[in-house]
């Protein structure tokens, strides 16, 4: 299902999705009975004369994910506060056409792996998967570096004993941290998250051990 949310450039977005887009786009509606809890500071179509309920949230920077509003076609889901959530009528791609600016695709991100790793380890998604990154958001990866290696090492203190798969190697000037015996490096690229060639972007463990 292309599920999409419109993209709000004024208090009442539902002007956004009329007429022809109206036929090819339906407004994903909450089951019949469910009662409106979220209200835009200036209303929506037919609620904008109406006073809030006092259980309706009318701030949506305080929303919680999913909420339900009065809709031009009756109680609607939105996301996040703001978006409005529509699908598409018939089977078509996702891909907007390169001029659109309406429409922004209603993304699945799945909530953070639990991950084994020295506290400094982070994760961040991008790329359709989650990869291991340091405090800064710089992404961790391993690989073969040819000498002479400009890649940067990833520093350990001197007294760490490691934990799990990673292990701290002393054999160079300085103490590294080392992935199931490879050296792990940390991203300089401009994008933090982009890695030289000949890298391997480092991903949280699989239940079986594997890397995503």
């Amino acid at each position: 299902m292309d599920m999409r949310t419109v993209l709000r450039w004024a208090p009442d977005p539902a002007r956004f999705c009329a007429q022809d887009c109206a036929r090819e786009w339906a407004p994903l509606l909450a089951p019949p009975g469910t009662k409106p809890n979220i209200r835009y500071p200036m209303g929506f179509e037919k609620a904008a004369e109406m006073p809030p309920a006092e259980d309706q949230i009318t701030d949506p920077r305080k929303a919680p994910d999913w909420t339900v509003i009065e809709g031009a076609a009756g109680p609607q889901w939105v996301y996040k506060g703001w978006h409005l959530v529509f699908t598409r009528r018939a089977a078509g791609g996702s891909a907007p056409p390169p001029d659109d600016i309406t429409w922004n695709t209603l993304k699945f991100v799945p909530a953070p792996p639990r991950i084994a790793a020295p506290g400094f380890v982070a994760t961040a998604y991008f790329g359709g998967a989650y990869a291991l990154t340091d405090r800064d958001g710089r992404v961790l990866f391993t690989g073969h570096c040819a000498a002479p290696c400009a890649w940067r090492p990833l520093p350990a203190p001197m007294a760490s004993g490691g934990l799990g798969d990673w292990k701290v190697s002393l054999s160079g000037d300085r103490a590294e941290w080392t992935f199931k015996g490879q050296q792990v490096f940390v991203s300089e690229e401009s994008d933090p998250h982009a890695i030289p060639r000949g890298g391997r972007i480092l991903r949280p463990q699989t239940s079986s051990g594997e890397n995503r």
